[in-house]
Formats: C-alpha cells, sequence, structure tokens
C-alpha cells in the first residue's frame, strides 16, 4: 500500500497502482492507499474548518476515508486535488459503516468547486482515469 507522511490534497500519483488494489465488484478499479489527507465537511452543524482523515483507496470516481466521526449519507466534503494546480473537488458521502472506533466512509465524486480558469470536470475526470490505466499497464 501507498505509505507517505504528507497530510493535505490528493494527488494524481494517489490514483496510480503500485500492485496493491481493492477486488471489489465495482465501475471501476480503486487503489489502496494509506494516508492522511484533509476534507472540508459541507455539513451546517460542523463548525470545525478542515478535518484530517484516513485515505483507505480511491478511483476516478470515489474515495474511500476512514474517519473519527460519522457523516451521514447524502453529506457532501471538498477535498484539493494536487493536478498541475489546486482544484477543490466535491464527493457526497454514499455510505458510512463502523469500524473498530472509526467510521468507513464511501464517497462519490460529485463535480469541482471553481473559476473560469480552472480546469472543467472532463478535464479533472480523465487525469485520473488516465492515472488509473497507467497502473494498469504497469503491472501488465
Amino acid at each position: 500500500m501507498k505509505m507517505t507522511t504528507k497530510v493535505g490534497a490528493l494527488t494524481i500519483s494517489d490514483f496510480r497502482s503500485n500492485g496493491v488494489t481493492v477486488d471489489e465488484r465495482r465501475r471501476e478499479q480503486r487503489v489502496a492507499c494509506t494516508r492522511e489527507i484533509q476534507i472540508l465537511p459541507c455539513s451546517q452543524s460542523t463548525d470545525e474548518a478542515r478535518v484530517t482523515v484516513s485515505l483507505l483507496d480511491c478511483s476516478p470516481r470515489g474515495l474511500g476515508i476512514l474517519a473519527d466521526v460519522p457523516m451521514q449519507i447524502g453529506d457532501q466534503f471538498i477535498v484539493n486535488l494536487q493536478l498541475q494546480q489546486t482544484s477543490m473537488v466535491l464527493y457526497t458521502v454514499r455510505r458510512c459503516t463502523a469500524l473498530e472506533g472509526k467510521f468507513r466512509i464511501g464517497a462519490e465524486l460529485d463535480g469541482l468547486i471553481g473559476g473560469p480558469d480552472d480546469p472543467d470536470a472532463n478535464t479533472i475526470f480523465n487525469a485520473l482515469t488516465d492515472a488509473a490505466q497507467q497502473s494498469d499497464a504497469h503491472e501488465s
């Protein structure tokens, strides 16, 4: 699994497998990761700014994270994604299950938050998909 110590934004390397993938019946292969990232919950009941969570896996359409507090299905959060520039990506919680005193959260990519000079959703999705496909080609 990927092991880094930097906390913060997702990077394109998070979407590149180094041989460890999550074997489940999903639309897309998920890449196993083990590192901390920061999310910004969009819930009005959240007084905190950014929250540090563990990134467990990711795919071009979603993230698996481990958090100290639960999130409700339908809750949204923002993650910074570092490509050539930093983009703010919006995710929606699709599932949340208790796991050894923490909460495993599955979230789906919902869109982007940005200005006219920021990459559009297709550009970001294509970059993430390309990264995942490059991983597959290196493993073959």
